[in-house]
């Protein structure tokens, strides 16, 4: 039975997490870049159950990169949110948010078992777009593995983006942290350029 859950592993159909045994690893979902989503709108797209709770949400002073994307004075304070997210219910990501001034209001009142705060928000009129992202690969902090029940240091998916309206206020500024396996973006290449040299 170890030989072949390890085989498995090995071939990346199974994952061992800390705590809650085997996983099987689900085939990649892949999102193109040019058409980015929410979590929520993705996973029900590709037919997936999908979830999340608010493990967190505060007001804290905004720092000096927020503050310049907000227009925010410096330590103004701002609603922070931290969100585990579920696919298949399984903890699959977090979603770290730091929300704009004139939507706290909206965000505070959402139940902490929010299926969708992108459906939540548009149940008020407000529609959001995804907007820029920044992918990296990073390392799981103690807090990550702690929520996603991973090893400290394992390896996620980190991508920072920030939602707007459709008439271009700023919604939140957010950060995810997904674990491996879970989703992949596509990047379609133009032509390529010949060189003058």
């Amino acid at each position: 039975m170890r030989t072949a859950l390890a085989a498995l592993a090995r071939s990346g159909a199974l994952a061992s997490r800390p705590n809650s045994g085997w996983v099987v690893h689900s085939a990649h979902q892949t999102q193109p870049l040019a058409e980015m989503r929410s979590f929520a709108q993705w996973a029900s797209q590709h037919g997936r159950e999908h979830g999340g709770r608010i493990v967190h949400r505060a007001m804290q002073p905004v720092d000096a990169i927020h503050a310049r994307v907000l227009r925010l004075r410096l330590d103004e304070p701002v609603l922070h949110s931290i969100r585990v997210r579920t696919l298949d219910r399984h903890v699959v990501m977090v979603e770290r948010s730091t929300w704009a001034p004139w939507a706290t209001p909206l965000v505070q009142s959402m139940p902490d078992d929010v299926v969708s705060t992108t459906a939540a928000l548009a149940e008020h009129g407000i529609e959001v777009l995804v907007g820029d992202h920044l992918i990296e690969a990073v390392g799981a902090s103690s807090e990550d593995a702690r929520l996603l029940g991973v090893r400290r240091s394992s390896p996620l998916l980190q991508i920072g983006h920030t939602t707007f309206t459709r008439d271009g206020r700023i919604v939140e500024l957010g950060v995810d942290h997904y674990v491996s396996g879970v989703i992949a973006f596509q990047v379609g290449a133009g032509a390529a350029v010949p060189s003058s040299a």
